[in-house]
């Protein structure tokens, strides 16, 4: 088998981990929050990154962020657009009286 073939397969199937990566933007984060529109851009430069001969659009990549965000357990939404991870919260809230 020629090894350029071979090549061009193995980066085409690289996974992309969207719950870590989604994890570690938000951890990463100033504040430990993040708008929709900052976590969006983010992810999708790293997808195409990551996947660089993907055909996926935009909206596409938009569409499956927000199915991915909805299935994260770890993923706390205030109000409209701004995300940010439980644990954070309930670290910071947990104090004793």
């Amino acid at each position: 088998m020629n090894s350029d073939y071979s090549d061009i397969w193995s980066t085409t199937t690289t996974s992309f981990n969207w719950t870590e990566r989604i994890r570690r933007i938000v951890e990463n984060s100033h504040g430990e929050t993040i708008s929709f529109d900052s976590l969006r851009k983010e992810i999708i430069k790293q997808y195409r990154q990551i996947k660089p001969y993907s055909d996926k659009s935009t909206k596409e990549l938009t569409v499956q962020l927000e199915t991915n965000l909805a299935k994260a357990p770890f993923i706390g939404r205030i109000g409209n657009d701004i995300y940010y991870l439980y644990y954070f919260k309930q670290d910071k809230n947990d104090f004793y009286l």
